[in-house]
């Protein structure tokens, strides 16, 4: 034996959850999407169940979780479970047969060969979700690429922090020279025209056309770019007709009708779909009251998505209101009944100004400049405005004020 010995103490450590003591109660079945019975489903749908409790990812599989054409063969998927909604998810390798229509039935299993919640409580018995297709799509999120792991890009344009707090979570970068770069570092020591007053963390990479130091020269943003402009392009109203008038109440009887404009979105809440400006920009929060938030409801449905398109080349967004002043009801887009942000994208070719204090879910596509909060404004204290997503300018700048920006997780 060699007798060598470790050269210092070796430390793990670990967290454990609780089980549910004590919990005797079987899960259920709360709701689905597509409902029970539901015609004109469309050829790529995900059929989601959500249950009434936190369930044991490991039970939740095709195994126990399965879709068939009704008294046919069965149909190939992944299933997939997020235990933060409940909501279990059966997605299809390939379209569902549409032409004919056609019926189809969902099981997701009970009894001990089935789902289980975290006590390991079996549910009571099988339950079923039968739906008829036709040829029908359904609106799918826009191919990302390159772009998908930034959180904020200055096109070929500028990228500016101004303040303390602003966090990115994901990468950030321009398709120019780093010196167009200004109050940001990064998790590689990468720093970037920092002062006392203004220095953002990035948790992922800043690129640049020379950086980061040792990385192929401007391989990432050139690609970035590139495919942000095709998913730009691919969510236009040229490319994605027949969006929804939310003004209108026969177009859209869930939308609200005109609320505080036509083209305004507070106090709206929207079902999944691709929606169009007939006033070719839109506002949350920005016409008196200057208060109410966007809602945007999945009805269990983890895989819906939202388009928003404004008016090619000129349609903007506005959220809530800029300047010193924080709204005393900072104006919020929520996410409800699995709803997600990586699912949520915005079509503003003239960009985007996100008001002081507001939260934002989704992508932002523009050919001209985003803004959050405003720049150099003394405020009385420090109030972060939040993006879950994204803020691309494909060619303009990104201009942000102690802005949290988190990329969705895939």
């Amino acid at each position: 034996m060699a007798g060598n010995v470790l050269a210092a103490d070796y430390v793990w450590s670990w967290t454990t959850a609780a089980t549910p003591s004590g919990d005797t109660v079987p899960p259920t079945v709360l709701g689905s999407n597509p409902l029970d019975a539901a015609t004109g489903v469309c050829m790529n749908k995900t059929v989601n169940v959500t249950f009434s409790e936190a369930m044991d990812p490991s039970s939740v599989s095709t195994t126990s979780f399965s879709v068939a054409v009704t008294a046919g063969a069965s149909v190939v998927g992944l299933v997939s479970y997020d235990p933060v909604t409940h909501i279990a998810s059966f997605n299809p390798t390939g379209n569902l047969i549409g032409t004919p229509s056609t019926s189809y039935t969902a099981t997701v299993k009970g009894g001990s060969s089935g789902v289980k919640d975290l006590a390991g409580n079996a549910m009571a018995a099988d339950q079923f979700v039968r739906f008829t297709t036709n040829a029908s799509s359904c609106v799918a999120a826009p191919r990302l690429g390159a772009i998908a792991p930034f959180g904020s890009f200055g096109g070929s344009a500028t990228l500016t922090n101004d303040g303390r707090n602003t966090v990115i979570t994901g990468d950030v970068g321009v398709n120019a020279a780093s010196t167009t770069i200004t109050g940001l570092h990064d998790s590689g020591g990468n720093v970037y025209t920092v002062t006392p007053t203004n220095d953002g963390a990035v948790n992922g990479t800043i690129y640049t056309l020379t950086a980061p130091p040792g990385s192929v020269a401007g391989a990432a943003v050139i690609a970035a770019q590139a495919d942000a402009l095709t998913a730009f392009n691919s969510i236009s109203p040229a490319s994605l007709a027949g969006g929804i008038d939310v003004s209108s109440l026969a177009a859209c009887p869930s939308c609200g009708g005109a609320a505080q404009g036509p083209g305004q979105l507070a106090g709206r809440t929207l079902p999944p779909g691709v929606y169009l400006s007939t006033t070719g920009t839109y506002g949350i929060g920005v016409t008196a009251p200057t208060a109410g938030n966007l809602t945007l409801d999945a009805a269990g449905d983890a895989n819906a998505v939202w388009v928003f398109q404004t008016a090619a080349g000129t349609g903007t967004l506005t959220v809530g209101l800029t300047g010193p002043a924080t709204p005393a009801v900072p104006i919020q887009v929520l996410l409800i009944n699995g709803a997600l942000a990586k699912n949520v994208f915005w079509f503003v070719p003239a960009g985007a100004t996100i008001g002081t204090g507001a939260t934002v879910v989704g992508t932002l596509l523009a050919d001209a400049s985003i803004t959050f909060s405003t720049t150099g404004a003394d405020l009385p204290t420090i109030v972060s405005t939040r993006l879950n997503g994204r803020a691309i300018a494909i060619t303009a700048g990104v201009t942000m004020t102690n802005t949290v920006i988190t990329v969705p997780a895939p």
